[in-house]
């Protein structure tokens, strides 16, 4: 069963784009911050960021797992 699930997770590793899985393993696996990954790998911090969100997201997507429930949008904040 473990070997099985550690099956699924490699192949939805290799879904991602390679900039997905460097952040990935940096982030998780090195244990790097969000500002260590982002010198690590000569980008931004928010870049850092939005592809960790987007390799979560699909990764959750490729094992079937439900995300977090959307947070309810604060329509007068975003206008302001």
């Amino acid at each position: 069963e473990l070997r099985h699930e550690l099956d699924d997770v490699a192949a939805a590793l290799r879904t991602l784009t390679a900039e997905q899985r460097e952040t990935i393993a940096l982030r998780f696996f090195g244990g790097l911050s969000a500002r260590e990954a982002a010198e690590a790998m000569g980008k931004q911090e928010g870049t850092i960021r939005g592809l960790q969100f987007r390799a979560i997201a699909a990764l959750r997507r490729a094992l079937g797992i439900p995300g977090p429930p959307a947070e309810p949008r604060d329509e007068e904040h975003e206008q302001g």
